[in-house]
C-alpha cells in the first residue's frame, strides 16, 4: 500500500494505492480516498443492480455509461 497525504486549499485528505506484482510489475488493484475504497464503492453499485436486473443488464448500464463519455468498449 501506497499512502499519500494531499492537501488542496485548507483541507487535507488521504490516498491511498493498493498493489500487487505481476511478472515483475507492479499494478494498482484498489484506491481509497478517505477509507472509501473504488472497489468496494463499484462492488456494492453492481450488487444493488444485480438484485433488480440481470447480468445482461448490468453490461448494458455499463456500456450506456460509455457512449455517454464517447469513449469505445473494448
Amino acid at each position: 500500500m501506497i499512502c499519500h497525504c494531499l492537501s488542496h486549499k485548507i483541507q487535507i485528505f488521504t490516498l491511498n494505492y493498493f498493489l500487487h506484482q505481476v511478472n515483475g510489475q507492479w499494478l494498482i488493484y484498489d484506491v481509497q480516498i478517505e477509507n472509501v475504497s473504488m472497489v468496494l464503492n463499484y462492488r456494492s453499485q453492481f450488487a444493488r443492480i444485480l438484485n433488480i436486473a440481470s447480468y445482461a443488464e448490468l453490461v448494458q448500464r455499463l456500456k450506456g455509461k460509455l457512449l455517454e463519455l464517447d469513449v469505445p468498449p473494448s
